[in-house]
């Protein structure tokens, strides 16, 4: 039997942290919740999840600044941005997708297994250099 893949969500809208949580779970995958960026950071200081869904408006500090502060273990996490607040996101190499909200769920879902499957994939045969 396959490990549960386990995704960060870093929202702070409880609704759409519940619904997040709920249909993922109800796909088989592990949901860890935080609510402010520095929840999120210090989860990621001792934990690596295969995938972090970061809103980019937060409370306490900005989706761009959790991006600019990740440890450098979580620095190889892919990372999907799912805000309304994307106009001002900095690209870093962890964003491997933008999906907009309000988002349909089942294109989310599509997003994520895209992003997890292309991470192992990099992991398995990482790129060669002469």
């Amino acid at each position: 039997m396959q490990q549960s893949k386990v995704v960060l969500v870093v929202e702070d809208d409880p609704d759409i942290r519940f619904i997040l949580e709920d249909f993922l779970t109800g796909e088989g995958y592990k949901v860890v919740s935080k609510a402010k960026g520095r929840e999120a950071l210090v989860y990621l200081a001792e934990n690596k999840p295969d995938l972090i869904l970061l809103d980019m408006k937060l409370p306490d500090i900005s989706g761009n600044d959790i991006l600019q502060s990740l440890p450098s273990k979580a620095l190889t996490i892919p990372v999907m941005v799912v805000s309304a607040n994307t106009a001002q996101l900095v690209s870093t190499p962890q964003v491997k997708a933008v999906v907009s909200k309000p988002f349909d769920l089942l294109e989310l879902l599509s997003t994520i297994e895209d992003c997890i499957r292309i991470s192992e994939l990099v992991e398995v045969a990482p790129p060669q250099f002469a």
